[in-house]
């Protein structure tokens, strides 16, 4: 059996897609994740989840 484990509250988890049907996989997995209360965030670009993961999202969405 899995037992829970302290994520810290800084943790972000980025998800970014190699097609269309994992894509849907990974937008389901993002709700509910989010609302298990973690911060996860689908992508389309490497380049995006990395400015995202080290703070430089300029805004939208994934601006947390």
């Amino acid at each position: 059996m899995a037992q829970g484990a302290d994520i810290a509250p800084e943790f972000k988890l980025a998800l970014i897609p190699s097609t269309h049907a994992i894509e849907a996989i990974y937008r389901e997995a993002q709700h509910h994740l989010r609302a298990a209360g973690f911060n996860a965030w689908v992508f389309t670009t490497e380049n995006e989840a990395v400015d995202w993961l080290e703070g430089r999202a300029s805004g939208g969405l994934a601006a947390s």
